[in-house]
């Protein structure tokens, strides 16, 4: 039940986080819908192997899957709560319609260096 329940917030978070960075116009300029869909398809494809076949798995395969999957699933945390707190403060780009989707990309800067910070200190 966990695991369904864990799969089923690391999806909304996924496509949230997508959703949301196709919508900042530095990314849109430079990346086609079809790679950064592709690549949110990939990374969750890797959380879902992780979580299902990691997960009490053995070997090393299971091991570095699961490790990656759940690494993963905090980037995707962190983006999610910063790309929350922006949405929040704009009314989801209602009340700050020009500025909202260039305030999401600095909200993704801000998920990966606190990603990286979060990687760092726990090495």
């Amino acid at each position: 039940m966990f695991g369904t329940i864990l799969l089923s917030i690391v999806t909304l978070m996924h496509v949230y986080v997508f959703l949301r960075a196709y919508s900042v116009p530095f990314i849109k300029r430079r990346i086609s819908p079809k790679i950064l869909f592709g690549t949110g398809i990939a990374l969750w494809t890797v959380f879902f192997l992780g979580r299902f076949y990691g997960h009490g798995g053995t070997g090393t395969l299971a091991i570095a899957l699961e490790l990656i999957g759940m690494n993963w699933m905090g980037v995707m945390f962190l983006a999610t709560v910063c790309l929350l707190a922006v949405d929040l403060i704009t009314g989801f780009g209602l009340l700050l319609p020009g500025r909202a989707p260039a305030l999401r990309g600095f909200a993704i800067l801000a998920g990966g260096v606190l990603s990286l910070v979060a990687m760092a200190q726990g090495m």
